[in-house]
């Protein structure tokens, strides 16, 4: 399964937000990637200042052994 979700927002520096742990940013972005990879899927976010934002949920149909 993918969902993909964008706007055409301010946007924001991935890579800030991704790497800290605080109520400025980053924890939920971080916790959803943890989220994703521990059922077997994946969490992209692309970003940049002025450009929108774009996340995509990759999850498996079928249960991880």
């Amino acid at each position: 399964l993918v969902v993909g979700v964008a706007d055409d927002g301010e946007g924001f520096a991935v890579r800030a937000f991704a790497e800290q742990f605080g109520p400025e940013g980053g924890y939920g972005l971080v916790s959803a990637e943890a989220q994703m990879r521990a059922v077997g899927g994946s969490l992209t976010v692309e970003s940049g200042r002025g450009r929108g934002t774009c996340a995509t949920v990759t999850l498996p149909l079928q249960p991880q052994n």
